[in-house]
């Protein structure tokens, strides 16, 4: 592994970078600024290394651009709570709106604007992981949340696993926001079949969380990113592994909650490989 420095945050705060690499040739490197995926190397069907994630050049654009959620982990919930308001366990909680009536993504301060701990390394298994303490009402939610989010390269893929646990029930719904370019991430083309034309680079994406948000990155518009790329309306596309939308209000879905006392675990896993 290697550690560089990212920047200082507006407030002085010193952000990290963390690069792993592997035999086959894929990098990834992570920041403890948000718990984010700045960067992802995959070899093409001719051998050649594409970053294949949106992002930007310095810790200043993650930290301005924050609406854009870049690789970030988000949380405590992922999408959409209708009328930022839910109920549990007979009390009223309400939230921040930041999309018309709706709260998006957990509102402001987001998990995204944060330095996270980073409580373990394993070099061996190209893992790292961070940690982050919610406090009891942080954005409107209720309990004290222990949260580890857990990077790893593996040979042909990398996993995400978040593990949590709270002193009172709570919403447990993070996602990563990565913006995926399978042919690059400054070129304009992408399908969403998660094939890259040019590349020949495949990815497959699988979880036991039963919803995936496609994003396609509609608001994009020639965001300044990476290597003086700007990425256009739809230069990308997330796939955030999550809850069903506003799921804490549809008791039809599946629950989102956390109950006292217990740890839950959730895990995806992001696999490639190339056609000609």
């Amino acid at each position: 592994m290697e550690k560089t420095i990212f920047g200082n945050t507006e407030n002085g705060k010193t952000v990290f970078l963390y690069t792993f690499k592997n035999e086959q040739g894929m990098e990834m490197t992570v920041s403890d600024f948000g718990a984010t995926l700045t960067n992802l190397w995959v070899t093409d069907k001719d051998g050649k290394a594409r970053d294949i994630v949106l992002g930007f050049p310095s810790l200043k654009g993650y930290e301005i651009n924050n609406e854009f959620f870049f690789g970030a982990t988000v949380g405590r919930n992922a999408n959409r709570v209708e009328n930022a308001a839910f109920e549990l366990n007979g009390v009223r909680y309400k939230l921040n709106k930041n999309e018309g009536n709706n709260n998006l993504h957990s509102g402001p301060d987001g998990y995204q604007l944060r330095i996270w701990e980073v409580r373990a390394v394993n070099e061996l298994e190209h893992s790292i992981t961070f940690a982050l303490d919610s406090v009891d009402g942080d954005q409107g939610f209720s309990g004290e949340l222990n949260l580890e989010v857990t990077y790893q390269l593996q040979e042909d893929a990398i996993s995400i696993t978040y593990r949590g646990n709270a002193d009172q029930d709570t919403i447990f719904n993070p996602t990563n926001h990565s913006y995926f370019n399978l042919n690059g991430h400054q070129n304009a083309d992408i399908t969403a079949r998660l094939e890259g034309d040019q590349s020949g680079i495949l990815m497959e994406v699988s979880t036991q969380l039963p919803g995936v948000q496609v994003y396609s990155g509609n608001f994009l518009n020639d965001t300044p990113g990476k290597n003086n790329a700007f990425y256009p309306p739809r230069g990308g596309v997330c796939f955030e592994t999550q809850a069903f939308p506003n799921a804490v209000n549809e008791p039809n879905f599946a629950t989102p909650i956390l109950k006292k006392d217990e740890e839950k675990i959730l895990k995806t896993t992001y696999q490639f490989m190339t056609v000609n």
